[in-house]
């Protein structure tokens, strides 16, 4: 089953959006991300800690808007693939969900499976 998150107009190319989404076991708080017109959607739990990422609600670039960063220990993930590329959970990435672009509008795969906290994924394996 697939649930709608929000409009592809709503996430700015290069950037990020804070979004609840239904899954079959729960709310979950996601991160949408768009760039070079791909949108990808994440949980909002850091690989290192599980904490959300977001400095203020729904708030993720890094000071350059290339990364999203964490407000905890300030792990930089790319917005592409989620890869951690500085920090201390560095060469793990978060949790992709499975996500659609169907006509403007961005939905999620409501039965991916998910732990509550992200698990360590190394990137090339």
């Amino acid at each position: 089953m697939e649930s709608q998150i929000t409009s592809v107009q709503n996430i700015n190319e290069g950037g990020a959006l804070a979004a609840v989404v239904e899954l079959h076991d729960g709310h979950r708080r996601v991160i949408l991300t768009r760039k070079g017109g791909v949108v990808r959607v994440f949980l909002n739990s850091c690989p290192h800690t599980g904490v959300r990422l977001d400095w203020v609600p729904g708030k993720f670039m890094d000071l350059d808007d290339e990364f999203l960063q964490c407000a905890t220990h300030g792990a930089l993930f790319e917005l592409d693939s989620g890869y951690c590329v500085e920090g201390p959970c560095s060469g793990q990435y978060l949790i992709q969900l499975g996500a659609k672009l169907r006509d403007g509008i961005v939905f999620v795969d409501t039965e991916s499976e998910v732990p509550r906290l992200a698990l360590v994924h190394r990137k090339g394996k």
